[in-house]
C-alpha cells in the first residue's frame, strides 16, 4: 500500500488552515476492509513536525470530535471495502482539526494505521510556512437557525497582503471550525467571486436568520454578509463559506446610516436597517430591484447603535437609552410593547442580543479611564434582569476592548484588555485571570453556552477561543493543541 499526501496551500498565515488532499493505493492483489473516508476515529492522523524533528501537533478523526464536541469521544470505526488495486482519496480541511498553526516552518505528513489488518502506512512529508498575520477587524455572528453556531469574519494582513477568512465555529464548542475559508488569502483572491466591503463607512457585518426550522441542516451553514462603499450597498450569500456568483447591489438612501443589524426568511429575502441623525429607524427590504420601504420606528438617538433581531413572530430593538429600553414589533413595524428595563447614568459600551438563551446583552462603563462597570442581561421576558456591578475593576492602565456574556445559570463573564497590552478574563465570583499579553488589540469573544471559551487574537497563533477551566484553585484557561 502506498498514501501519498498533498497540500493545497503550503504557504498560509496564522488566520488560515491547511487544506489537503490524500490518496491510499491498494496495489496488492488482496483486498481489505479498513476504516474508510467518512471514518472519524483514529485510523487517520495527520502530523506536524518542527524543523529539528520534535513533533508539534497530531491530528485525526478523534481529535476533531474532542474539539468540536462535547460529546464522548467515540473510536467506533466506519468500514468500508478497499479492492486490490483501489484507491480512496481524502480532501480535508483541517479548519476541524485544530487550531490554526503557529507562525513558523514545518513538515506535515499522514499516518493511517489498522492493526487487525497488520497495516501502518506513512505518507510523504510536505514543508509548510506559516507566517504571522496582523488581524485589523472583526465580525461576530451568534445564530441559531438550526444547529447553534458563532461565525467569524476575520480581517488582517500578511507581508502587507489583505487577508479574509470567514470561519463557522459549533457554539457549544468552538475549539476548531466547521469551516475556514479564504476570501482573500496570501496567494491572492480564493474567491474572486467575493464582493466584502472593508474601506466603506461602516464595517461588513452578518445578517441573522430570523426562522428555525430544522428539516434540514443547511441554514446553519448559510450567511448573508453585508457591507458598504460611500455610494452603494453590498449583500451576498456564502455557503459553507463558499460565495453565491449573485451580489445584491442597490444605492444608499441619503440622510440614513446602515445599521449594522439586519435578518433574512427561509426564502433568503432580506431586511436592512437605516438610521436617521433624530434616531427614527427606517426598516428596508433588500432586493435585485433596490430598497423597498417597509416601515419607520422613532426610537431616541443614541451614542452607539441599538441592536435589532428578529424572529418568527417579532422584531427585537433593545436602545442603549439612559439605561436600557427594549421594543417589540410586530414583522409589520407595528409597536406592541415599550419598556424602560434598566436605568444608568454611565455610557454605554456595547449592545447585543443573544438569539439562543433569547436575552439582550448591555455593557456601561464610566469612560476608559473608570473602573466602574454594570452588565446587564435582559430577558428571556423584558423585566427580567441579570445585572453584576463593578465599582472598582482591579487592573492597571486604561481600559480598551470589553466583551461578556451569561452562561445558562444566569452567571456573567467579563473580559477586558488595558493599555499595557494585557487582556484578563473576569468572573463575578472569583479573582481575574490573566489571558494574554504582549498586543496593542487582543479583539476578545466571549462566549459561554456551558463551558466558558475566551476569544482573542495573538500575532502569532492568530484568533483562536480558549477554554477556561475551574479548578480547586480558581481556575486556568486551557490550551487544547488536539492532541490526545
Amino acid at each position: 500500500m502506498e498514501l501519498v499526501l498533498s497540500v493545497n496551500n503550503p504557504n498560509v498565515n496564522t488566520l488560515e488552515c491547511l487544506k489537503v488532499g490524500l490518496d491510499l493505493y491498494n496495489e496488492g492483489g488482496t483486498a481489505y476492509r479498513l476504516p474508510g473516508p467518512y471514518d472519524l476515529s483514529g485510523a487517520l492522523t495527520f502530523e506536524v513536525y518542527r524543523m529539528d524533528g520534535t513533533l508539534l501537533r497530531q491530528m485525526s478523526g478523534l481529535t476533531r470530535q474532542k474539539m468540536m464536541s462535547k460529546a464522548r469521544v467515540d473510536p467506533t470505526q466506519t468500514f468500508e471495502d478497499l479492492p486490490a488495486g483501489g484507491r480512496w482519496r481524502w480532501d480535508i480541511n483541517l479548519a476541524s482539526y485544530y487550531y490554526p498553526l503557529p507562525s513558523g516552518e514545518f513538515e506535515i505528513g499522514a499516518v493511517y494505521t489498522h492493526e487487525e489488518s497488520g497495516i501502518n502506512i506513512r505518507s510523504n512529508r510536505i514543508p509548510i510556512r506559516v507566517s504571522s498575520a496582523q488581524l485589523s477587524d472583526i465580525a461576530v455572528l451568534r445564530d441559531a437557525p438550526v444547529l447553534d453556531g458563532v461565525t467569524l469574519l476575520l480581517r488582517g494582513k500578511t507581508n502587507n497582503t489583505p487577508v479574509t477568512i470567514l470561519r463557522q465555529h459549533n457554539a457549544q464548542r468552538p475549539l476548531s471550525a466547521w469551516y475556514s475559508e479564504q476570501l482573500e488569502s496570501t496567494n491572492g483572491a480564493a474567491h474572486p467571486a467575493a464582493k466584502i466591503i472593508w474601506g466603506g463607512p461602516g464595517r461588513p457585518f452578518f445578517a441573522a436568520a430570523r426562522f428555525f426550522k430544522t428539516t434540514s441542516f443547511e441554514p446553519t451553514f448559510c450567511k448573508w454578509i453585508i457591507s458598504s462603499d460611500e455610494t452603494q450597498l453590498y449583500a451576498q450569500c456564502f455557503r459553507r463559506g463558499q460565495p453565491d456568483q449573485e451580489i445584491i447591489t442597490v444605492p444608499l438612501p441619503a440622510g440614513r446610516k446602515l445599521l449594522s443589524s439586519a435578518y433574512y426568511d427561509e426564502q433568503d429575502h432580506l431586511t436592512v436597517f437605516f438610521q436617521m441623525h433624530t434616531g427614527t429607524i427606517d426598516a428596508y427590504d433588500l432586493t435585485n430591484e433596490g430598497l423597498i420601504f417597509r416601515f419607520a420606528h422613532d426610537v431616541p438617538a443614541t451614542p452607539i447603535p441599538p441592536a435589532i433581531r428578529a424572529d418568527c413572530d417579532f422584531i427585537h430593538i433593545v436602545i442603549p437609552w439612559r439605561g436600557v429600553l427594549y421594543h417589540r414589533l410586530l414583522l409589520n413595524g407595528i409597536c406592541e410593547e415599550k419598556v424602560q428595563v434598566f436605568s444608568s447614568r454611565m455610557m454605554p459600551y456595547s449592545c447585543d442580543i443573544n438569539p439562543a438563551l433569547r436575552v439582550a446583552k448591555v455593557l456601561f462603563y464610566d469612560g476608559p479611564h473608570g473602573r466602574s462597570l454594570d452588565l446587564i442581561i435582559v430577558g428571556p421576558e423584558p423585566r427580567r434582569i441579570k445585572r453584576m456591578t463593578i465599582d472598582n475593576l482591579q487592573v492597571r492602565g486604561e481600559l480598551r476592548e470589553m466583551s461578556f456574556d451569561c452562561d445558562p445559570d444566569g452567571r456573567l463573564h467579563l473580559m477586558v484588555s488595558t493599555s499595557r497590552q494585557r487582556l484578563y478574563y473576569f468572573r463575578s465570583w472569583d479573582r481575574p485571570v490573566l489571558v494574554a499579553s504582549g498586543q496593542e488589540r487582543f479583539f476578545p469573544v466571549v462566549h459561554a453556552p456551558s463551558g466558558v471559551y475566551l476569544g482573542c487574537y495573538q500575532t502569532d497563533f492568530g484568533y483562536r477561543f480558549l477554554h477556561f477551566q475551574r479548578t480547586v484553585h480558581g481556575g486556568r484557561v486551557t490550551i487544547n493543541e488536539g492532541m490526545l
